[in-house]
């Protein structure tokens, strides 16, 4: 006892902080005897006489272990409630106003019951007093346990702030809405809204209260058409229907389910526009004054407690402090795992900063809430540390960025989504949201951050490497840039996101950035400024799904960008088969601006970099379009190097109209790409180069490693002999690189054909460099020709063989043959002139192989070391 005696003076005096990302509070032992009963007692005091004896200028405090029964619809305004024992509203209170400074809980705090709020009752909570702050308060003292750790926004050295609506260690249980209503408050247009229309049909029965206010969403690619309306009356149609009729007619035109068509391949394509509900019978708001920032509102936060809490159906109106950290609508803050918390059927309207944030907390359930013209990201998740979550079916409208003088430190509200995403270990299911400013749903994965920080379980955890849990069934449109966008996610194993419909929004449907193994499959993409864009991907593919250039829906636009997008590869990162399977084209022959499927080198920094042939397209259909338009290209602006001379897209068992092409691929329209005529044909395709069947192009990299710093100036040539045609790229000009650094180049090149590879230096000084060839995996394998590659090594120096069960003392040095039964994969060295040459030979019936099985089996990759090998008279292997 001593020590808790200790710990809580400590406390009590600032000393040490009481509410770290370790520290958990529960029920305090003078609510024993309310516990026993469930938190629902037999007998009631009365708050008239509570506040009777409160003195003037004093909190009302509910005392701890004390049940205490609302019995007044008038209250005066008090300078702040703290609930230490049971505070009860009941549900058929009437039409209660209660105006303080701040509500503290750390007893119970119940208002309504499980079937809600009853017709005719209404709740307000209007925070009032701006220039209040409410110190920290100490609770629990009995059970408290010190771990460590500091906390920048409850910690003892501070506040709980203005305006707040605060609970720890205790619980707070408000029904405004029964649970079974909570999923009633969005719906979805049945018949299309017109210009005028002063009624709209929805497709669910609903019962909203006459004098509601509702959302009608947009359905262009404008964010602004969303429009607001009070219901004047409703009906029921003959089909089930409510039919509701609107105070003033609609400015603009809303698409609706009826609209919806399928495509013929069996696609469902449909936008109909959300019709949500916003009043609530619980309301928690501010009241205005001059003197009030107009960005500073009230905030709920539940601080370090595990304990559950229920919110169903209460209204945030203009909450949360814009630039102040940890003040939001609705905030659980470091609670660790949770007994399952719920946020059920709530409207958010006009926050400030930010709406739901889950900061340090495990398992809560935020189902079917309306967030709706809010500043920041709208759901989120803080630290990057929070995990089994249930985010399901809320509506998300209209999202502004945070500008950055208001910004927060280390926070991305500036790229500002409707639901923001730091850990994969989640579940998004049916969620829709609409006008963002920048993207729809954005998962931005890195290390974790804050407080989060000094968990035990943090120093292991990288919420960049971990699997999802679940993303179905989600919709976004109408976002000013991207609907999904995924960035730096390399899960251990390929992970899946399902059955998302992204429409109408500004550049593009989906962006996939930065990550490896992301599979986007069963979805629809439609009416998009640019349909999916992969950016610098590896091990990931889109398959089984839909992109439409310009649907048959009112209102459709040809797309600005290419539906597909493969953007050029950075150099800091390996990136290898980012492909599509079974995806179907549709809407592009209206849309003759722009190629279907695209590649872009959009950053001048990587100009360099080439192209990996394991990315392109399998078994995917353009219906009304044939390769001549299908592909389109663009290159960074202010690039000196057309890096596109190497790019080969292949296409296998695609279908261009009503015919199906041979497997090929799509090529730069250049001499050193284009195959001999004599040997193949090639269709030449707008905006892009030349389409050629039967033909076979493979990916070589070459990685330049500098160990020491020194200045370098080198050349890397590449040349192909073809017959009499000699063609030459000078892949690098010389230039000059202060090192340690590490380059890749890659250029591609087609099989069963003779190439030399050069390094021209002009100084004498060696350097170590590698290069492998990139055979591809058996999705995008070549379907016929071996693989015969020659590189002539002048400048290099062959080293020691990267080879599985190889002494290190065997070395790849004048004239040497290796063969590898088991792959059929050899290699041979030759002297030729004084110089060294390399034959690498993959016959195609050894196809397909694991790469590094390859590089094993076969020699592929190989150092570059120091010195030249003894190669004085020429000499071939047998």
């Amino acid at each position: 006892m001593f020590w808790k005696l200790v710990i809580f003076c400590l406390g009590l005096f600032g000393v040490i902080s009481i509410t770290s990302a370790q520290v958990q509070y529960g029920h305090q032992s003078c609510n024993k005897d309310l516990l026993k009963d469930d938190w629902k007692p037999k007998r009631y005091e009365r708050f008239s006489e509570i506040l009777a004896k409160t003195p003037h200028g004093k909190p009302v405090k509910i005392p701890c272990g004390v049940a205490v029964i609302v019995d007044t619809k008038d209250i005066p305004k008090v300078n702040g409630i703290e609930v230490l024992g049971l505070l009860y509203v009941p549900p058929n209170v009437g039409k209660l106003v209660v105006r303080t400074q701040y509500v503290l809980v750390t007893g119970y705090l119940r208002v309504g019951d499980e079937r809600g709020m009853r017709k005719g009752s209404r709740v307000d909570f209007v925070l009032d007093n701006f220039d209040y702050k409410l110190k920290d308060v100490i609770v629990n003292s009995e059970e408290l346990e010190i771990v460590g750790g500091k906390n920048e926004v409850v910690g003892s050295d501070g506040r709980l702030g203005r305006l707040s609506f605060a609970v720890i260690g205790g619980q707070i249980e408000i029904h405004g809405l029964a649970r079974k209503d909570t999923r009633s408050v969005h719906n979805l247009l049945h018949r299309r809204a017109e210009k005028g229309d002063e009624e709209i049909t929805v497709e669910e029965p609903c019962e909203w209260p006459i004098g509601s206010r509702i959302l009608i969403a947009t359905t262009s690619y404008r964010k602004r058409e969303t429009e607001e309306r009070v219901i004047k009356g409703t009906s029921t149609n003959s089909k089930g229907m409510a039919v509701l009729k609107l105070n003033r007619p609609l400015k603009y035109k809303h698409l609706a389910t009826e609209d919806s068509y399928e495509d013929v391949k069996g696609y469902k394509v449909e936008m109909p526009a959300e019709v949500v509900l916003l009043t609530r019978p619980v309301r928690i708001s501010r009241r205005k004054t001059s003197k009030q920032s107009s960005k500073f509102g009230p905030h709920l936060m539940v601080a370090n407690t595990q304990l559950k809490q229920v919110i169903h159906g209460v209204e945030f109106v203009e909450m949360g402090q814009l630039g102040t950290l940890g003040r939001y609508p609705i905030h659980f803050h470091l609670c660790g795992k949770t007994d399952w918390s719920e946020v059920y059927g709530c409207s958010i309207l006009r926050s400030n900063q930010r709406g739901i944030v889950i900061h340090g907390t495990d398992k809560v359930k935020i189902f079917d809430n309306v967030l709706y013209d809010g500043a920041g990201h709208q759901i989120m998740m803080e630290d990057g540390i929070e995990e089994q979550g249930k985010y399901y079916r809320n509506v998300v409208v209209n999202c502004d960025a945070i500008r950055r003088r208001d910004l927060l430190p280390d926070s991305s509200d500036d790229q500002v989504s409707g639901i923001w995403i730091s850990n994969p270990r989640n579940e998004f299911k049916g969620n829709r949201v609409v006008g963002s400013e920048v993207a729809g749903i954005f998962t931005e994965l890195r290390a974790v951050t804050g407080p989060s920080k000094e968990l035990p379980r943090a120093k292991n955890f990288d919420p960049r490497f971990e699997l999802l849990d679940l993303f179905v069934d989600n919709v976004v449109h109408t976002n000013g840039e991207f609907g999904l966008w995924f960035n730096g996610w390399t899960p251990p194993k390929r992970v899946s996101v399902g059955r998302i419909n992204s429409y109408r929004n500004l550049v593009h449907g989906v962006l996939m950035e930065l990550s490896s193994s992301l599979e986007l499959h069963d979805s629809v993409l439609v009416d998009n400024g640019g349909g999916i864009d992969l950016d610098r991907m590896h091990n990931s593919r889109v398959s089984d799904s839909l992109i439409v250039g310009k649907s048959k829906m009112p209102g459709a636009n040809c797309p600005k960008a290419h539906s597909v997008e493969f953007k050029n590869r950075m150099f800091e990162r390996e990136s290898r088969s980012a492909y599509l399977a079974n995806v179907t084209f549709d809407g592009f022959k209206d849309c003759k601006s722009t190629g279907v499927v695209g590649v872009q080198g959009d950053d001048p920094a990587v100009q360099f970099n080439g192209w990996s042939t394991s990315t392109g397209l399998r078994n995917c259909h353009f219906l009304d379009i044939g390769p001549d338009q299908g592909f389109g290209l663009r290159n960074a602006e202010k690039s000196d190097f057309q890096w596109s001379e190497f790019v080969a897209i292949p296409a296998r068992d695609t279908t261009w109209g009503k015919k199906t092409i041979p497997n090929g691929f799509a090529i730069a329209d250049t001499p050193f790409m284009v195959p001999d005529p004599k040997r193949k044909k090639c269709v030449a395709i707008r905006e892009f180069g030349k389409f050629c069947s039967g033909v076979c192009f493979r990916t070589v990299n070459v990685q330049l490693t500098v160990d020491s710093i020194f200045d370098l100036s080198y050349q890397l040539e590449v040349i192909k002999v073809d017959g009499k045609l000699r063609s030459e790229v000078v892949v690098s000009p010389f230039k000059s690189i202060l090192a340690p650094t590490k380059l890749q180049y890659f250029f591609t090149v087609e099989t069963a054909v003779k190439y030399a590879v050069k390094l021209r230096k002009q100084d004498n000084r060696p350097f170590p460099t590698r290069m492998f060839v990139d055979v591809g995996d058996q999705d995008l394998r070549c379907t016929r020709g071996d693989i015969l590659l020659d590189f002539e090594m002048d400048g290099f120096s062959l080293g020691r063989a990267r080879k599985e069960k190889q002494p290190a003392k065997r070395y790849w040095t004048g004239c040497r043959k290796k063969h590898t039964p088991s792959t059929s994969v050899y290699y041979q060295d030759k002297c030729k002139g004084g110089k060294m040459f390399r034959r690498v030979t993959i016959p195609h019936k050894a196809l397909p192989y694991n790469r590094q099985q390859v590089l094993a089996s076969s020699g592929l990759e190989f150092n570059i070391n120091e010195g030249s090998p003894k190669c004085k008279t020429d000499k071939t292997c047998d």
